[in-house]
């Protein structure tokens, strides 16, 4: 199950995703618009998660894949020491 946590204007959200975060997500999220959302999940359910990023989409919220440490601390996770980088591709592809 995934927890989703809001902290002024952040929202947190980690874990697997399950049927029941939708609302649980949803709740988090309110009526505001002006939120950035926090994503570190493994994965989960494909519908739920599926639903949650049509709801940050359409509210337009920013999304960041990490959040500041002191955050991460709060939730017992430790953020990554790099930057996610694409990968690259091989020259003429």
């Amino acid at each position: 199950m995934a927890s989703s946590t809001r902290d002024g204007n952040a929202v947190f959200l980690s874990g697997p995703i399950e049927a029941k975060d939708l609302k649980t997500f949803h709740d988090a999220v309110g009526n505001d618009e002006k939120l950035t959302v926090y994503l570190s999940s493994s994965g989960g359910e494909v519908h739920p998660a599926t639903m949650i990023g049509v709801l940050i989409r359409d509210r337009k919220l920013a999304t960041r894949p990490t959040a500041p440490k002191h955050a991460f601390q709060k939730e017992g996770f430790t953020p990554r020491s790099r930057p996610i980088r694409a990968a690259s591709r091989p020259a003429g592809h």
